[in-house]
């Protein structure tokens, strides 16, 4: 048997329709070396009888008894996979042409690094544009000299895991993902990727990224909220000595309680970040109208 370079995860869940489309992207890398670790999250769609009509010897299919998030469907693939790398596909997205292919170039050539991500497409109802536009070069993105300043990973990027691939051992030595973050785990399994090892980006959109699916928990406002102060706990260490993109966080964190009308919790983010930046007097006014609307 064929040795495995590249473990593809799928986790997916009710999502029937979309399924094929990303099974197409990924059959079609034209790469035999390969195995598809398609995780169901317990769907109560016909997924399972999608898949068993794909005829492909690569796809191994595990059905969850029930439904765990996406964390963990895709820490069940990480446990079962066997290849050298590891390439992570959300089921409604698609991958390019030629994307593992690029990113195995870089990896084999380049042991000091032990992630590679890619630009993507993001896509919204009709409407795309760049996760990354400009003309930046390929280059690592956070490496050992970023990892000896301040300078915090998220502050850097923290591209859609379907562009990514990394190294079986960085993922070993990473661990899994957080289960208890059902949104911004990704940014969690980016931040603690990039503070042991290089993570490099490449320039090109070899993923198209679909959003705006209702089944998408980044839209709920409230649950986007509470995976960010998730991730503020475990990971406050770290992004204090970044001020900027603390500075950035606290206002974001305010903006969403602006939203979902805690008026107090807002007043308190927006003092934190106006403790840092105390010239910004737009911060003024959203406590102004904050307390105000607490009375």
């Amino acid at each position: 048997m064929e040795k495995v370079k590249v473990s593809v995860i799928v986790p997916t869940y009710n999502r029937a329709g979309a399924l094929p489309r990303a099974m197409k992207s990924v059959i079609e890398q034209n790469r035999n070396d390969i195995e598809i670790i398609i995780i169901d999250d317990n769907s109560s769609d016909n997924t399972p009888d999608v898949i068993r009509n794909m005829p492909d010897k690569r796809i191994k299919y595990i059905g969850r008894s029930e439904n765990g998030g996406v964390s963990a469907a895709r820490n069940d693939g990480i446990r079962i996979a066997k290849g050298e790398y590891i390439a992570f596909l959300d089921s409604d997205d698609i991958w390019a042409p030629g994307k593992l292919e690029a990113q195995l170039k870089i990896l084999d050539e380049n042991k000091n690094i032990g992630m590679v991500c890619t630009n993507a497409n993001i896509i919204t109802g009709g409407d795309s544009r760049l996760f990354i536009s400009g003309h930046d070069v390929s280059h690592v993105v956070y490496g050992a000299r970023e990892r000896t300043s301040d300078k915090f990973p998220g502050a850097v990027m923290v591209a859609p895991p379907s562009s990514w691939m990394l190294r079986a051992g960085t993922v070993s030595e990473i661990g899994f993902f957080d289960e208890s973050m059902k949104v911004w785990e990704d940014c969690d399994y980016f931040v603690r990727i990039a503070q042991k090892t290089d993570a490099y980006f490449l320039n090109m959109p070899l993923i198209d990224k679909y959003t705006g699916d209702s089944g998408q928990l980044s839209r709920d406002t409230l649950i986007w909220h509470e995976g960010k102060k998730l991730f503020y706990t475990k990971h406050f260490p770290s992004m204090s000595k970044d001020k900027q993109y603390l500075f950035q966080f606290y206002k974001g964190m305010g903006k969403d309680c602006l939203i979902l009308k805690r008026w107090n919790d807002a007043t308190g983010w927006f003092t934190k970040a106006l403790r840092i930046k105390p010239v910004d007097l737009n911060l003024y006014w959203k406590i102004i109208r904050a307390r105000a609307r607490q009375n």
